[in-house]
């Protein structure tokens, strides 16, 4: 969840980030991405995208299975504006996609992040430490 003040932003310098990412073997010198567990997988993870963009979702960058490279292989994803009500946002992935869901408060973001049963990490990122105390203390992660 990225906040609606700063949500372009964010997009437009993870899209220039995620552009430098090498997809490939990953057991060669320089790939930062590989393949995933199997073509069900990609299957899986590409059927998430295409649901979040048919339910409102902008498609940064990627989006595409990958096979000149190999059947297992995704290319690194950025959805924007993915809605709670996603299966993209409710449940673990698996794939190099991330899923930008805006937020206006602190407690909105909280209301959201814990009604999904997934979470296994959650991070806090502002420059108000009063502020990362008060939402880790309610998130529900880890």
């Amino acid at each position: 969840m990225v906040h609606e003040e700063v949500i372009d932003e964010f997009s437009k310098l993870l899209k220039i980030a995620v552009a430098e990412l090498k997809v490939g073997d990953g057991m060669i010198k320089g790939n930062n991405i590989g393949p995933l567990i199997s073509t069900k997988q990609v299957t899986i993870v590409d059927q998430k995208v295409k649901d979040s963009i048919a339910n409102g979702a902008s498609l940064i960058s990627g989006g595409t299975t990958l096979p000149s490279i190999g059947s297992n292989f995704y290319s690194p994803t950025i959805l924007k504006n993915v809605s709670p009500n996603d299966d993209i946002f409710k449940t673990e992935t698996f794939g190099p996609v991330v899923a930008i869901t805006p937020f206006k408060t602190d407690e909105e973001a909280i209301e959201v992040a814990n009604s999904t049963g997934a979470g296994l990490m959650a991070y806090v990122f502002t420059n108000n430490m009063k502020r990362i105390f008060d939402v880790t203390n309610k998130i529900e992660a880890g």
